[in-house]
Protein backbone atom coordinates (compact mmCIF):
# COMPACT_ATOMS: atom_id res chain seq x y z
CA UNK A 1 0.00 0.00 0.00
CA UNK A 2 0.94 3.74 -0.01
CA UNK A 3 1.61 5.05 3.14
CA UNK A 4 1.84 8.76 3.77
CA UNK A 5 3.23 10.38 7.19
CA UNK A 6 1.62 12.54 9.75
CA UNK A 7 1.69 16.18 8.75
CA UNK A 8 2.19 16.27 5.02
CA UNK A 9 1.31 18.30 2.49
CA UNK A 10 -0.18 16.97 -0.75
CA UNK A 11 -0.28 19.72 -3.92
CA UNK A 12 -2.71 19.25 -6.33
CA UNK A 13 -2.29 16.75 -8.84
CA UNK A 14 0.20 14.73 -7.27
CA UNK A 15 0.29 11.10 -8.37
CA UNK A 16 1.65 9.14 -5.60
CA UNK A 17 2.12 5.20 -6.99
CA UNK A 18 1.83 2.14 -4.68
CA UNK A 19 4.22 0.74 -2.33
CA UNK A 20 5.53 4.21 -1.91
CA UNK A 21 6.20 5.42 1.76
CA UNK A 22 5.94 9.45 2.32
CA UNK A 23 7.34 10.29 5.79
CA UNK A 24 6.41 12.77 8.17
CA UNK A 25 5.88 16.58 7.63
CA UNK A 26 6.75 16.40 4.06
CA UNK A 27 5.58 18.37 1.51
CA UNK A 28 4.84 17.28 -2.12
CA UNK A 29 4.13 20.40 -4.64
CA UNK A 30 1.62 20.31 -6.82
CA UNK A 31 1.96 17.82 -10.51
CA UNK A 32 4.70 16.32 -8.70
CA UNK A 33 4.85 12.38 -8.88
CA UNK A 34 6.37 9.73 -7.34
CA UNK A 35 6.45 5.90 -8.69
CA UNK A 36 6.52 2.72 -7.26
CA UNK A 37 8.70 1.19 -4.33
CA UNK A 38 9.85 4.93 -3.70
CA UNK A 39 10.88 5.74 0.18
CA UNK A 40 10.89 9.49 1.04
CA UNK A 41 12.08 10.51 4.14
CA UNK A 42 10.92 13.17 6.73
CA UNK A 43 10.61 16.79 6.62
CA UNK A 44 11.51 17.14 3.30
CA UNK A 45 10.33 18.83 -0.10
CA UNK A 46 9.43 17.76 -3.55
CA UNK A 47 8.39 20.22 -5.53
CA UNK A 48 6.00 21.48 -8.34
CA UNK A 49 6.88 19.10 -11.34
CA UNK A 50 9.25 16.99 -10.14
CA UNK A 51 9.21 13.18 -11.29
CA UNK A 52 10.97 10.54 -9.20
CA UNK A 53 10.75 7.20 -10.80
CA UNK A 54 10.98 3.78 -9.46
CA UNK A 55 12.63 2.45 -6.49
CA UNK A 56 14.45 5.76 -5.28
CA UNK A 57 15.57 6.78 -1.58
CA UNK A 58 15.20 10.19 -0.64
CA UNK A 59 16.60 10.95 3.03
CA UNK A 60 15.65 13.47 5.64
CA UNK A 61 15.34 16.91 5.47
CA UNK A 62 15.50 16.84 1.37
CA UNK A 63 15.09 19.88 -0.94
CA UNK A 64 14.45 18.93 -4.40
CA UNK A 65 13.19 21.91 -6.29
CA UNK A 66 10.66 22.38 -9.26
CA UNK A 67 10.35 20.82 -12.76
CA UNK A 68 13.70 17.88 -11.55
CA UNK A 69 13.76 14.51 -12.79
CA UNK A 70 14.78 12.05 -9.68
CA UNK A 71 15.77 9.19 -12.05
CA UNK A 72 14.75 4.97 -11.08
CA UNK A 73 17.07 3.47 -8.78
CA UNK A 74 18.67 6.65 -6.83
CA UNK A 75 19.82 7.13 -3.50
CA UNK A 76 19.36 10.82 -1.96
CA UNK A 77 21.08 10.99 1.88
CA UNK A 78 20.02 13.48 4.25
CA UNK A 79 19.96 17.13 3.88
CA UNK A 80 21.15 17.38 0.11
CA UNK A 81 19.39 20.03 -1.42
CA UNK A 82 18.59 19.67 -5.48
CA UNK A 83 17.95 23.09 -7.37
CA UNK A 84 15.19 23.39 -10.39
CA UNK A 85 15.47 21.59 -13.36
CA UNK A 86 18.40 18.53 -12.92
CA UNK A 87 18.20 15.72 -14.93
CA UNK A 88 19.50 12.43 -13.59
CA UNK A 89 20.08 9.50 -15.56
CA UNK A 90 20.02 5.07 -15.32
CA UNK A 91 20.69 3.95 -18.50
CA UNK A 92 24.22 4.70 -19.90
CA UNK A 93 23.32 2.19 -22.93
CA UNK A 94 20.06 4.35 -23.68
CA UNK A 95 18.29 1.27 -24.28
CA UNK A 96 20.32 0.06 -26.78
CA UNK A 97 20.99 -3.61 -26.87
CA UNK A 98 19.23 -6.08 -25.25
CA UNK A 99 17.75 -5.10 -21.29
CA UNK A 100 19.27 -5.84 -18.55
CA UNK A 101 17.59 -4.54 -15.67
CA UNK A 102 20.86 -5.15 -13.48
CA UNK A 103 23.17 -2.81 -15.26
CA UNK A 104 20.46 0.26 -14.23
CA UNK A 105 22.06 2.56 -11.69
CA UNK A 106 21.13 6.07 -11.14
CA UNK A 107 23.09 8.41 -9.18
CA UNK A 108 23.94 8.47 -5.24
CA UNK A 109 24.05 11.83 -3.66
CA UNK A 110 25.37 11.52 -0.29
CA UNK A 111 24.47 13.44 3.31
CA UNK A 112 24.52 17.17 2.57
CA UNK A 113 25.82 17.75 -1.52
CA UNK A 114 24.36 20.61 -3.17
CA UNK A 115 23.06 20.39 -6.62
CA UNK A 116 22.90 23.82 -8.79
CA UNK A 117 20.23 24.45 -11.31
CA UNK A 118 20.12 22.62 -14.04
CA UNK A 119 22.56 19.89 -13.67
CA UNK A 120 22.77 16.64 -15.47
CA UNK A 121 24.31 13.64 -13.37
CA UNK A 122 24.65 10.37 -15.72
CA UNK A 123 24.80 6.97 -14.28
CA UNK A 124 26.01 5.44 -11.71
CA UNK A 125 27.95 8.20 -10.29
CA UNK A 126 28.01 9.34 -6.51
CA UNK A 127 28.21 12.90 -5.44
CA UNK A 128 30.12 12.76 -1.90
CA UNK A 129 29.17 14.34 1.18
CA UNK A 130 28.58 18.39 1.40
CA UNK A 131 30.03 18.41 -2.41
CA UNK A 132 28.49 21.04 -4.76
CA UNK A 133 28.13 20.75 -8.38
CA UNK A 134 27.98 24.08 -9.72
CA UNK A 135 24.71 25.07 -12.28
CA UNK A 136 25.01 23.39 -15.90
CA UNK A 137 27.18 21.20 -14.95
CA UNK A 138 27.91 17.75 -16.30
CA UNK A 139 28.60 15.25 -14.03
CA UNK A 140 30.48 12.20 -15.85
CA UNK A 141 32.28 10.78 -12.73
CA UNK A 142 32.47 10.79 -8.91
CA UNK A 143 32.19 13.92 -7.26
CA UNK A 144 34.88 13.84 -4.09
CA UNK A 145 33.54 14.79 -0.57
CA UNK A 146 33.52 18.64 0.08
CA UNK A 147 34.78 19.97 -3.41
CA UNK A 148 33.05 22.17 -5.85
CA UNK A 149 32.83 21.12 -9.53
CA UNK A 150 31.61 23.04 -12.73
CA UNK A 151 31.53 22.84 -16.14
CA UNK A 152 31.00 19.91 -19.37
CA UNK A 153 32.18 17.47 -18.51
CA UNK A 154 32.09 18.62 -14.68
CA UNK A 155 35.78 19.36 -12.88
CA UNK A 156 37.07 20.13 -9.79
CA UNK A 157 38.07 23.44 -8.79
CA UNK A 158 38.07 23.95 -5.63
CA UNK A 159 37.23 22.71 -1.89
CA UNK A 160 34.18 24.06 -0.84
CA UNK A 161 34.65 26.63 1.56
CA UNK A 162 33.77 26.16 5.23
CA UNK A 163 31.02 28.61 5.91
CA UNK A 164 29.20 26.38 3.44
CA UNK A 165 29.51 23.09 5.33
CA UNK A 166 26.87 22.60 8.82
CA UNK A 167 28.80 23.37 12.05
CA UNK A 168 27.90 20.19 12.87
CA UNK A 169 28.96 17.89 10.23
CA UNK A 170 31.72 15.88 11.05
CA UNK A 171 35.63 16.41 10.16
CA UNK A 172 36.67 15.91 6.61
CA UNK A 173 38.42 12.49 6.60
Amino acid sequence: PLRIGDGCVVGACVVLYRGTVIGQDTLLGDLCSIREECEVGNSSIVGRGVTVNYSTRIGNRVKIQDNTHITGNMIIEDGVFISTLVATANDNAMDRGPHDASKFGGPVIRKGASIGAAAVLLPGITVGEYAVVGAGAVVSYDVPARKLVVGNPARVVKDVPPEWIPQDAPAAR
